[in-house]
């Protein structure tokens, strides 16, 4: 990937996410609303949590720590006036129906050679830019230069590493939807920390960092109020869906997957070369799937198997 207002709503709210209360046994019918400020997300995560009878935070078989994402609905895009708005980010409304666990940060040079054995990473010594990381330790910069067939063969081999000892266990690649859900974490603006970008330097490698022109180690920086790091800036990182540009036609989607079909993948979040503009929440771009730039990376889902 070369670098070239979600809303949440409630009544009488003017930014809010809204939850659902679980019972453990089934998926809950009826959405309650809570404004999204720090306390009431993580305690929507721990009241889910103790729902599906799993920690809020999970470590796996290779290290990888997961966050468990509450239920809820939003308005995905941008408002007309909001800076940088590129001509594909239409609002529109958006509802997540299940929660389900996300990489606390993109996958590691060690995660992806654990379960691949590859070394795909520019990054790293050896690698075709190790002169930008010298006398550093890379196992903890996100891999890079992975297409999206990598990315979705890690998922799948990864799911099958972990079947003996958690069967039914499954990865794979955020939905758009839901990378940018988790990317907002509650917030409507065009990054966590506000409208501008003096306070995202506490939450993104990009451009106008100390260090340009390489990613940094995962987790380097602030969390978003998710316990998500990264989303903005450092890699970019793909999604699962084909990416479309035509207005949506729908009032509301539920659990949307993108289009059928297309000759690119979407990729969000901005990389380390980005500009203020790329790194918003609402960004969007695509590459074809066999492309594997030394600024793309990915992180996963773990899906929260069904009742029974």
């Amino acid at each position: 990937m070369n670098d070239a207002g979600t809303r949440f709503f409630l009544p009488g709210v003017a930014c809010g996410l809204l939850l659902v209360a679980a019972p453990v046994t089934a998926v809950p019918p009826v959405p309650l609303g809570f404004p999204a400020d720090l306390q009431h997300l993580q305690q929507s995560q721990q009241d889910w949590a103790d729902a599906v009878q799993l920690p809020v935070e999970i470590v796996n078989s290779v290290g990888m720590r997961l966050r468990l994402v509450p239920p809820g609905s939003f308005l995905m895009g941008s408002p007309p006036d909001e800076p940088g708005r590129g001509p594909d980010e239409w609002l529109h409304d958006v509802r997540i129906r299940r929660p389900f666990f996300m990489g606390c940060c993109e996958v590691t040079q060690h995660q992806y050679a654990q379960v691949t054995g590859n070394k795909p990473s520019l990054f790293r010594p050896g690698g075709a830019w190790a002169d930008r990381v010298v006398g550093r330790d890379t196992s903890q910069f996100p891999v890079d230069s992975v297409n999206w067939f990598d990315a979705v063969a890690f998922c799948r081999l990864l799911s099958r590493q972990e079947q003996a000892e958690h069967p039914g266990r499954r990865y794979r690649l955020p939905t758009e939807a839901e990378w940018e859900y988790c990317c907002r974490a509650g917030s409507a603006t065009l990054f966590p920390a506000g409208k501008d970008q003096d306070g995202i330097r506490e939450y993104a490698n990009f451009r106008h960092r100390e260090a340009p022109g390489r990613p940094l180690p995962v987790a380097s920086l602030q969390a978003n109020p998710l316990g998500l790091h990264d989303l903005h800036g450092n890699l970019w990182e793909w999604c699962r869906d084909w990416y479309g540009d035509r207005e949506p036609h729908r009032k509301r989607y539920v659990d949307p997957r993108g289009p059928l079909r297309g000759t690119t993948r979407v990729i969000r979040g901005g990389g380390y070369g980005s500009g203020p503009a790329r790194i918003r929440s609402a960004e969007r771009t695509a590459d074809p799937p066999s492309v594997g730039d030394p600024d793309t990376g990915f992180r996963v889902i773990l899906e929260i198997p069904r009742p029974g």
